[in-house]
């Protein structure tokens, strides 16, 4: 029920917001719904490197401030998630989920699910297409596949994990299997999308060099 709840409150307050700032279509630019509502956003350094943004509330206006480090498809998250946590409505019964409405309210923002399944039908679970349509990072959208496809997500970076996900209803495990590591490795020794199948399960690598020069590839595991 609560669910439900959830589901009804941010899809009903996104469809409003991106009709009335007129977008049909990807990418999103939450500066401009913000502006239908007197959110003013400036960019800066932020002193705390974690925060992604701050908000100030003046009479009837909103100034956010975003932190001006991360890149800017990181900085276009932030003005979601901030956009989410200034105008969709909580109401007192919700308010103990309220980070995961407004993490969700900024996922609908970016990639509207009707947007996300079309694009899908498209490119299917193509990482580095699906960022270029929706303009958002890597992680956004990788993470957006599994409400879209039952499947677990493993970031490495340099072989090294340093993110595991599932959708929902699926236990993860601590440790990437013997197949996911070896399709990693295939991945890492060619710098090219990589996919394998087994008896039980699909499994996909997507490696994308970083600026730092460090090697992140984006692991899908399927189960069949």
């Amino acid at each position: 029920q609560m669910e439900e709840a959830i589901e009804s409150l941010v899809t009903s307050t996104v469809t409003k917001l991106l009709e009335e700032a007129g977008f049909k279509q990807p990418p999103v630019n939450p500066l401009l719904i913000g502006a239908h509502h007197g959110i003013y956003f400036m960019v800066r350094p932020l002193p705390e490197a974690n925060v992604e943004y701050k908000t100030i509330r003046h009479e009837e206006s909103w100034v956010v401030t975003l932190n001006g480090e991360p890149p800017p498809d990181s900085q276009t998250v932030a003005a979601a998630r901030a956009i989410s946590s200034i105008l969709i409505n909580i109401p007192e019964d919700l308010n103990e989920v309220r980070e995961e409405i407004i993490e969700r309210g900024a996922e609908e923002i970016l990639m509207p699910k009707s947007w996300f399944e079309e694009s899908i039908k498209s490119f299917g679970y193509d990482v580095p297409e699906l960022k270029r349509r929706f303009g958002v990072t890597y992680e956004v959208v990788a993470a957006r596949t599994l409400q879209f496809r039952r499947s677990f997500l493993t970031i490495f970076d340099d072989q090294m994990v340093v993110k595991r996900m599932a959708s929902k209803g699926l236990d993860i495990s601590a440790e990437p299997s013997l197949a996911e590591k070896e399709i990693l490795q295939r991945a890492l020794e060619s710098s090219t999308y990589q996919r394998a199948s087994d008896s039980n399960a699909l499994i996909e690598c997507h490696p994308l060099p970083l600026e730092s020069g460090i090697q992140r590839v984006f692991c899908f595991k399927v189960p069949k």
